[in-house]
């Protein structure tokens, strides 16, 4: 279960990260013709990305991924799986968070620590000590998403992703989401740091 929420949220980032294609353009189009279906307003509409759609050859169908968005930041596990066949909804699951303008914990979306910062307090929560600086080599989405160097820690680029992550007392903090693969396990690790005061909020 964990390593199928971690593929989501990386399916997730992705879709972020390089833009909408033609055919995630497309599914949109699909989700606004069956907005009443799934049961979607126009405001839900518009805080909302396709970050996946494929079509399954065998069944006939395709499937989107609809991730909920708001002020243009992705919201941490909150995705709408969908089916369609012959351009009509056949099935649903998942969900979105109502009401997020008096949940967040960030009125405008703009982090108060940077992103390098938030990678620093995930990897001394994981007890990881790098043995190289940061080093930023892209920056996509207005700097939403960062991707660094791997430190001497990861086998691959760390990573970091701001998002909207749902808490337990029902709030919703900005978060940066931190992606490190550990040299020293097989381990993937996803952190969420608190984009206000690099506390960690929990980690897949």
């Amino acid at each position: 279960m964990k390593k199928m929420l971690l593929l989501l949220v990386i399916i997730c980032v992705t879709g972020f990260v390089f833009g909408q294609s033609d055919e995630q353009r497309q599914a949109m189009d699909l989700v606004r013709k069956n907005q009443s279906s799934i049961g979607l307003s126009d405001a839900d509409i518009s805080n909302a990305i396709v970050s996946d759609t494929y079509v399954n050859k065998t069944s006939g169908t395709r499937l989107v991924y609809l991730q909920q968005t708001y002020l243009g930041i992705p919201v941490y596990n909150q995705i709408h799986v969908l089916s369609f066949k012959n351009g009509k909804l056949v099935y649903q699951s998942g969900g979105r968070i109502s009401s997020m303008d008096k949940k967040v914990n960030n009125r405008d979306g703009v982090p108060s620590i940077y992103a390098e910062t938030a990678v620093h307090a995930a990897l001394a929560d994981r007890k990881l000590f790098p043995t190289k600086a940061a080093m930023v080599s892209r920056s996509e989405v207005n700097g939403h998403f960062i991707e660094f160097n791997d430190m001497g820690v990861s086998r691959e680029p760390i990573t970091a992703r701001l998002m909207w992550v749902p808490t337990d007392d029902h709030s919703v903090k900005l978060a940066w989401l931190v992606y490190v693969i550990p040299v020293t396990s097989s381990d993937y690790w996803m952190i969420r740091v608190d984009a206000g005061n690099k506390r960690i909020l929990g980690m897949d």
